[in-house]
């Protein structure tokens, strides 16, 4: 990759530069929606303040904060964003990115070997909506359960937890094929799946 064309290197001083030909993801602003009751709940483009991260469990806070100092896109570390099996971070941006450069920002950070999952936030009125590393899954009937395992081993994705014999916690990471909001959109296809739902950590803006 171009580093002249990466936002480590120009987000600080001119955001227009971040080069859009590298981004792999084809949604633009106001196209991102999820699934729920057989509706699309529209979420709109992505909020370009912040974003949410999960790290390496062997990292500890100075490990984290170093790899952080390395990416000019990221002005600080703010909370622990929520905790389920793994700690969510959120990360606040520096001023002036568009949605599209957030995006860019999420790829960046996802190349990071220290960082294993990278997700955006939506703004839903006054209360922030990020995506978190996991979903909630419900099959149409217990029988499926080898086909679902196998589905979620074609995306890698995994069983985080069983809720009952036709409902599960299903988590991803950097390597599935796409965020637990894309998956919950793709699974949401499928003929073995009743309901899939991403996990969305909320806060007040």
């Amino acid at each position: 990759m171009d580093n002249s064309a990466s936002p480590v290197r120009n987000v600080r001083f001119a955001p227009e530069l971040l080069n859009r030909s590298q981004l792999t993801i084809a949604n633009t602003a106001g196209n991102y929606y999820f699934t729920q009751n057989n509706k699309k709940k529209l979420l709109g483009a992505v909020y370009t303040k912040q974003v949410l991260v999960t790290f390496r469990s062997d990292l500890n806070a100075a490990a984290q904060q170093e790899v952080l100092n390395n990416l000019g896109f990221v002005k600080a570390l703010v909370r622990p964003a929520g905790s389920g099996s793994e700690i969510v971070y959120a990360l606040e941006l520096m001023d002036g990115l568009n949605p599209v450069q957030v995006e860019q920002a999420l790829l960046e950070l996802q190349k990071r070997p220290e960082i294993t999952y990278a997700a955006p936030y939506f703004l839903a009125g006054k209360q922030l909506m990020g995506v978190s590393n996991e979903l909630k899954v419900q099959l149409n009937n217990k029988e499926q359960r080898k086909e679902f395992e196998q589905l979620l081993h074609s995306v890698n994705a995994t069983v985080q937890q069983q809720l009952d014999e036709q409902t599960f916690v299903v988590q991803v990471d950097k390597n599935s094929k796409g965020n637990a909001l894309a998956l919950a959109n793709f699974l949401s296809t499928q003929h073995t799946i009743a309901t899939a739902e991403p996990t969305f950590l909320t806060s007040a803006l």
